[in-house]
């Protein structure tokens, strides 16, 4: 498991990810209210992991 201490080591992981691990988020202009919101779903999603991210390498 990769384990990235600050944000460049995020850098490094890219290249780690199979393609069905780097989740790819539609752009829903022009799309109807039923997408906008399966989409703010997913992006909702894969925010918090970079929330949890950001909390864990500012604590002292």
């Amino acid at each position: 498991e990769f384990l990235p201490s600050d944000v460049k080591e995020l850098a490094a992981l890219r290249p780690r990810l199979r393609a069905d691990q780097s989740p790819d988020v539609p752009d829903p202009i022009g799309q109807d209210q039923e997408f906008f919101d399966q989409i703010g779903s997913q992006i909702a999603a894969l925010v918090r992991p970079i929330i949890k991210f950001c909390r864990d390498v500012s604590s002292p």
